[in-house]
């Protein structure tokens, strides 16, 4: 638990992420960190996407698209099979779509 704690102070986020994304995707536009947004929260619709929490914190909005839970998993998925420790999972980024 401490080395996670260091390891939320060297990236500048807080120790209280919750999910087992947080803090680990770094949008591929402007360095800010997916977090977790939930839609349509009280309709059957409801659905959790993940999208820069700076998106809309700045006069001209991250043009990057927002992720499933699924397109997350399938990446990590895809890393975790690679042999090298330094492969990225992908910038994501509109060009990927």
């Amino acid at each position: 638990m401490q080395a996670e704690i260091e390891r939320h102070k060297k990236l500048g986020r807080p120790v209280s992420c919750h999910g087992p994304f947080s803090a680990k995707i770094i949008c591929g536009e402007c360095g800010g960190f997916y977090g977790s947004k939930v839609w349509g929260s009280n309709t059957k619709y409801r659905r959790t996407i993940w999208r820069c929490n700076e998106k809309y914190k700045k006069d001209k909005p991250c043009q990057t698209l927002h992720l499933t839970e699924d397109d997350i998993k399938h990446r990590f998925k895809l890393l975790s099979r690679k042999q090298s420790g330094g492969d990225r999972i992908g910038n994501f980024s509109n060009a990927n779509r």
